[in-house]
């Protein structure tokens, strides 16, 4: 059963949060000195009531609240120090979620966010109006994974594309032509060609800072040497793989039938393997366009790829 663990007021000299859910309910003491008012934290303006809540000795609930708006900078600055590297993805209207999410969700919060990371996901974040102000809710659920297990749909209409503009933006979709082309609105660079039946996108993200290329000479080197460089490999293309997503997937919301921690979670086992990488290590050199994730998705193939001067694509068909 959950019970009140503690509740202050937030004050001191300066906006700082780190990760309390899931912690040891015993160290709360420790996080938070007595002090005038209740706890020593930040400053803010308006102020933030803080409420924890635990259950078998854990942390598992924060409520953050305000008599005034919730600042953004202040909202992001808990949010992210709750994260600890993870993201915080915001929840897609109409898209199923996992039981243990579905539970916890209310209608009444203005925005809910999953935090998320190569693992799984962790935690549910909400925001709430409340009168003239807001409450930030933070819950901790059991670690989990969320394969998609639906075939992938495309929804091809302009509310696909909300931050994406054109000269054929609302006709071109509407009159069902073969071709359209739009660009992103505040990023120019991500460019998103639609054709009968199929997406294709373009990002020019810039040229890596260092040459992405097969060592000279690493297929005469030991098998420990090159089992540490197709290691490190794997976690440069994980990397550019979610580079990817931000940029087409989570960028379009409402394309696909996807929550945006699926498409993180979707690249297990759709990357390079083994075989594919020893064939490179033996020419001496990467593809033109190095395949990131590629896989098929019901009647739908997807395939993400980059080039090593830093142009991504990512083609649904």
């Amino acid at each position: 059963m959950k019970r009140r663990l503690l509740s202050l007021l937030l004050l001191g000299s300066s906006l700082s949060w780190s990760g309390l859910l899931g912690e040891d309910a015993s160290q709360l003491s420790g996080r938070f000195p007595a002090g005038k008012e209740g706890g020593l934290l930040f400053r803010s303006s308006p102020r933030i009531a803080l409420e924890v809540q635990g259950e078998a000795g854990k942390v598992v609930r924060l409520d953050f609240s305000t008599r005034q708006a919730f600042p953004a900078a202040q909202l992001w600055e808990i949010l992210d120090g709750e994260a600890q590297g993870a993201d915080w993805l915001e929840i897609i209207p109409g898209v199923a979620v996992p039981e243990a999410i579905a539970r916890l969700r209310d209608a009444r919060a203005d925005q809910e966010w999953v935090l998320a990371d190569a693992t799984g996901l962790r935690s549910l974040a909400q925001l709430f109006r409340v009168g003239e102000g807001h409450t930030l809710r933070l819950r901790a659920i059991s670690l989990l994974r969320d394969p998609p297990t639906a075939p992938l749909e495309m929804n091809l209409s302009t509310a696909a594309f909300p931050e994406f503009v054109g000269e054929l933006e609302a006709e071109c979709l509407t009159a069902g032509q073969t071709r359209c082309l739009l660009s992103h609105r505040e990023e120019p660079g991500i460019e998103v060609e639609i054709r009968s039946g199929g997406v294709r996108f373009q990002y020019r993200a810039g040229k890596p800072e260092e040459p992405l290329l097969v060592p000279a000479g690493l297929a005469k080197e030991s098998e420990v040497e090159q089992r540490d460089w197709i290691e490190a490999l794997r976690l440069l293309l994980r990397h550019e793989y979610n580079l990817g997503v931000r940029a087409f997937l989570l960028t379009t919301p409402g394309l696909f039938n996807r929550q945006p921690w699926q498409w993180f979670l979707e690249s297990d086992g759709c990357s390079p393997g083994d075989v594919e990488i020893r064939s490179w290590i033996a020419t001496g050199s990467l593809p033109g366009e190095i395949p990131l994730c590629r896989r098929k998705v019901g009647l739908r193939n997807f395939l993400m790829t980059m080039t090593a001067s830093g142009l991504y694509r990512l083609e649904v068909r």
